[in-house]
């Protein structure tokens, strides 16, 4: 059935990153995978396991700020968005995430 394959994917998914701890590759694809399923807590744990392995991952930092938007955190998107501006300045889609989040939090607040 579906769930069981589910749980057979994930696990395999967790085994392999336990096995290549260097390697972030296998979180990447747990990661979509999780928020593919709206499981943004999950996702969002493993984007910033794949930006402590890989610090200059401008799309870890793009994938971590949009968990951070979807499980209620504005101010962590922003840092998220913020870094990935470092890394990559003028990048397209964190000056359009940031300003989204910056406008929410504006609007939030009045």
């Amino acid at each position: 059935d579906a769930i069981g394959a589910w749980e057979a994917a994930v696990a395999a998914y967790k085994r392999a990153i336990e096995l290549a701890k260097e390697d972030a590759g296998y979180s990447v694809h747990l990661a979509q995978r999780y928020f593919d399923n709206e499981r943004y807590y999950q996702a969002t744990g493993l984007w910033q396991s794949v930006a402590r392995l890989q610090p200059m991952d401008v799309q870890a930092r793009l994938n971590m700020a949009r968990g951070y938007v979807k499980v209620g955190d504005p101010p962590q998107a922003v840092r998220a968005y913020e870094r990935a501006l470092q890394i990559e300045p003028g990048n397209p889609a964190a000056l359009q995430g940031l300003q989204t989040v910056r406008g929410r939090l504006l609007r939030d607040r009045s």
